[in-house]
């Protein structure tokens, strides 16, 4: 594989400036075009490099344009968000079945069967990694075949083309920060679940709480422009807080169903479960912790 230059480095996802006169369409489109300059510039980065971090930036683009389509729909038309839905979700699937075998190889894995960090890894690391690494290098390839498509080159034109054309709808009497504040309102009552509810629920129910935390986070990133940065991000830290702590806990339940599909034994099957479920308690702790912490922070779209 060629090597990457760091002018080429994985992208993460560019601050967003958005003014509070556009009109929401507006702003959906130059949301958009952020999200899609990251996804090409990552796209190129897993065509040319191994390194996991650009299937995985280019996977947050995907999520970040996703939500954004989402955010803005009672501005958008149906059949606009017919045409890009579909397509989306395809490129986004791929990138996930990607992700999840490169966090459960350079991630997951060694946490469990190298918690001191050695340099050498032992027996075990290396069979599992010698295990993974057909399926990583299969869903790698997919990517590559799907980012190398017709398929795609036609949903880049034609976002490029339509996104673009969303910026430059005339305004009407619609205020941005209206609209933000409703949309932010909506997104984090979604949150609003008593902390130790998390233990009962299981990993699908707290799966779904993680995508109502990460779409709040988005819509947060998306209209931080027109409020006060200490405000956004006084709100924002525990939001993060307990993004990270459901994330971790959504890998485990992830690296369960993909274990089950390689060749161990069960005896090691029985104890990488342990290993995984060794940590679940510290991460309910910690997400527990961020939503009591978020239950207190001041909503800062609101006066």
């Amino acid at each position: 594989m060629q090597k990457i230059t760091d002018q080429n480095a994985p992208q993460k996802a560019a601050p967003v400036q958005l003014h509070p006169k556009m009109h929401p369409t507006q702003a959906c489109g130059t949301i958009a075009q952020t999200c899609l300059a990251q996804l090409a510039a990552n796209a190129a980065g897993v065509l040319a490099s191994d390194d996991p971090e650009f299937i995985h930036q280019a996977r947050v683009a995907l999520r970040r344009l996703r939500s954004a389509l989402r955010l803005f729909r009672p501005h958008l038309d149906a059949a606009f968000y017919a045409r890009f839905d579909p397509e989306l979700r395809w490129l986004a699937g791929l990138l996930g079945h990607a992700r999840d075998w490169d966090v459960l190889a350079s991630q997951t894995v060694p946490r469990i069967l190298n918690p001191a960090g050695a340099q050498r890894a032992g027996a075990a690391e290396r069979a599992l990694a010698q295990a993974i690494a057909p399926r990583r290098e299969q869903c790698r390839g997919a990517v590559r075949k799907a980012l190398r498509s017709r398929r795609y080159r036609q949903l880049m034109r034609t976002g490029e083309a339509e996104f673009s054309a969303l910026e430059q709808l005339a305004p009407d009497d619609t205020r941005l920060r209206d609209f933000a504040a409703a949309r932010l309102k909506r997104a984090a009552k979604k949150l609003h679940i008593k902390p130790r509810a998390l233990h009962a629920m299981d990993a699908e129910k707290r799966h779904r709480v993680r995508i109502h935390a990460k779409r709040l986070r988005y819509a947060i990133d998306f209209f931080a422009s027109l409020y006060k940065y200490k405000r956004v991000r006084r709100y924002e830290a525990p939001l993060g807080r307990l993004q990270d702590a459901l994330g971790r806990l959504n890998d485990e339940a992830v690296a369960l169903s993909l274990f089950a599909a390689l060749p161990v034994t069960e005896s090691a099957l029985r104890a990488l479960h342990a290993g995984l479920q060794a940590g679940t308690e510290d991460c309910l702790a910690e997400a527990e912790k961020a939503l009591r912490k978020l239950a207190d922070a001041e909503p800062f779209w609101t006066g």
